[in-house]
């Protein structure tokens, strides 16, 4: 009995730290996603941090490539006009 509480209580505790799933976001939910992170990381750090180790602190948390914070509008030609 003692060890079915203790596997309950771990099981518990373990799905409470699984990050959000953002594997359902589209393309520009995940890049505003990294983008609005990276921000926050660099305020809260008051620029101890630079920009680019921010995006991909932000990037590395959320398990999405790094290029994503920077290729918008690279496949569509958006960014040339």
């Amino acid at each position: 009995m003692r060890q079915l509480c203790l596997l309950f209580f771990f099981s518990i505790t373990s799905s409470a730290q699984l990050s959000p799933s953002v594997s359902k976001y589209d393309l520009a939910k995940k890049r505003y996603l990294i983008k609005s992170c990276a921000n926050f990381l660099y305020g809260t750090n008051q620029g101890a941090i630079d920009v680019d180790s921010s995006l991909v602190l932000a990037s590395k948390a959320y398990k999405l490539p790094v290029s994503l914070a920077y290729d918008e509008g690279y496949n569509d030609g958006s960014g040339l006009n």
